[in-house]
């Protein structure tokens, strides 16, 4: 009888190698991740792991082979490799620290190799030093993948987390997670196996995304167009959960209008008062109503089976007829 040889990977989350096994025989690797869970949960492993599968020169390798002696390998081990760098502190990561990366890297560029900036304990940067990385994210280069990877995800800038794919790294003997219970009225409106498609926390996550989409199309139209084209966007459209996306814009609005005219108990999205309330300041009864119609005649659209990004499209577009946006609009 033959034993299992051990992988580098054994002792991460199952759901998060497959997923990366997918994407990288599809060659589909977007340009920013965010890996965050606890520690110990292999987010710096499945890092190293994917910047060795990029420059192995092994061509028989795969996500999983036990080691590989090529050079690449070797000096990404080690930390010496040109293409594959990592930024951390235990303290601060400080603007020069990110300055002076991005200068070496913008200056090794080569179209043959990929480069993969690995920053860990990425909670740590700075603010001016997030701000220099969301520059950059702003404007990807195709040859450029960079990964944060955070034990404390809502320490990352909410416009970075929003550029990234999210990737959750649960602990591997972790329990079941505790009932939605924060969720109990939302997941009444929506896919009943919804629990099998999100971690609480991606959910929590996607939420969070819709929540600030809504905001920019009250006081920013082009950056909330825009947030069509971000990787937590795409992802969801790839992943064929375009209804998901139509039902929470709806049940969120709906939300607001509920704050506006005094019905707070039949709110839904009862995790997020604060931004919720903040919202509602901002839009006139009317407003909100003509919104809902908006958004309840896109999910129709959805539902007859119309391409998903045109409808989106077409939905942003008339919400800002009806909200004839100002960037003079309250502060959210």
């Amino acid at each position: 009888m033959t034993t299992a040889k051990t992988t580098i990977l054994d002792n991460l989350d199952g759901s998060n190698v497959d997923k990366f096994k997918i994407i990288l025989k599809n060659q589909k690797l977007a340009h920013a991740y965010c890996f965050h869970g606890k520690e110990g949960t292999g987010k710096k492993k499945l890092a190293f792991t994917l910047a060795r599968f990029l420059h192995c020169k092994d061509k028989n390798n795969s996500l999983f082979k036990t080691e590989c002696r090529c050079l690449p390998c070797i000096q990404i081990a080690k930390n010496q490799y040109p293409f594959v760098h990592i930024l951390e502190s235990s303290t601060t990561i400080k603007l020069e620290q990110v300055r002076s990366l991005l200068k070496s890297i913008i200056y090794k560029t080569d179209e043959n190799n990929r480069t993969v900036i690995i920053i860990n304990k990425a909670e740590n940067l700075s603010l001016s030093a997030s701000n220099s990385l969301l520059k950059f994210l702003e404007e990807p280069k195709t040859n450029i993948i960079i990964i944060f990877l955070t034990t404390n995800l809502e320490k990352i800038l909410p416009t970075i987390r929003s550029r990234c794919q999210l990737i959750y790294f649960p602990k591997k003997d972790a329990k079941s997670e505790k009932p939605w219970n924060n969720f109990e009225k939302l997941l009444n409106f929506l896919p009943k196996d919804l629990p099998n498609l999100y971690s609480q926390e991606e959910f929590i996550n996607l939420c969070k995304n819709i929540i600030i989409t809504s905001k920019e199309l009250v006081r920013d139209f082009k950056k909330a167009f825009c947030s069509l084209l971000l990787p937590w966007f795409k992802l969801e459209l790839e992943e064929k959960r375009e209804l998901i996306l139509g039902y929470l814009f709806y049940l969120w609005f709906r939300d607001c209008l509920y704050e506006k005219i005094g019905c707070k108990d039949l709110a839904c999205f009862n995790y997020f008062q604060a931004e919720k309330e903040a919202l509602e300041k901002n839009l006139k009864e009317k407003e909100l109503e003509k919104i809902l119609a908006i958004i309840f005649q896109t999910i129709n659209y959805l539902e007859a089976g119309q391409k998903a990004i045109n409808c989106f499209e077409q939905m942003f577009i008339s919400i800002k007829g009806v909200l004839n946006v100002k960037s003079s609009r309250g502060t959210l």
